[in-house]
């Protein structure tokens, strides 16, 4: 007996352009934040040995340091997999990137007006995933059925 299996549609191409570049920002971002949890304690050590009389101890700044490279490597490892679900069409990578693309939005808008450009590129993205076949290829809505065949003449 052969199972009905429903065809996936293609992936449209600007989700594979979305994907490469997200993979691209999510290494990108990993070895940022892998560079800073490296480079806390040597910060440190330089704190202690050209500033020693500070206000602030060096172990502070390190931590501080530490913190934010951990939370940036958390942020990279969050880009690497939003590539590879948008990359095979995963349900959950349409509404995390719909997420993201709203905060960035949001973002752009506190940052007026230099964020008008990440408020147009977030604002594209949403009305990209919003498109039906987009929202087919993850899952989130039916295919868009094909144009009817015209009538013989």
């Amino acid at each position: 007996m052969v199972k009905n299996l429903a065809v996936r549609p293609m992936r449209p191409s600007g989700v594979s352009v979305l994907s490469i570049l997200a993979g691209i920002l999510g290494i990108l971002v990993l070895l940022v934040g892998i560079i800073a949890v490296g480079a806390s304690a040597f910060i440190a050590d330089l704190i202690d040995m050209y500033a020693p009389l500070t206000a602030v101890p060096a172990a502070f700044v390190a931590g501080i340091l530490a913190i934010v490279g951990a939370v940036v490597i958390i942020i990279g490892v969050l880009h690497i997999l939003v590539a590879y679900g948008l990359w095979v069409g995963a349900g959950w990578a349409w509404w995390l990137t719909i997420i993201l693309a709203i905060l960035g939005i949001i973002g752009g808008l506190l940052t007026l007006p230099s964020g008008i450009i990440a408020l147009i590129i977030y604002a594209v993205i949403i009305w990209y995933f919003w498109r039906p076949y987009v929202k087919a290829y993850f899952g989130q809505a039916r295919a868009p059925a094909p144009p009817p065949t015209p009538p013989p003449v």
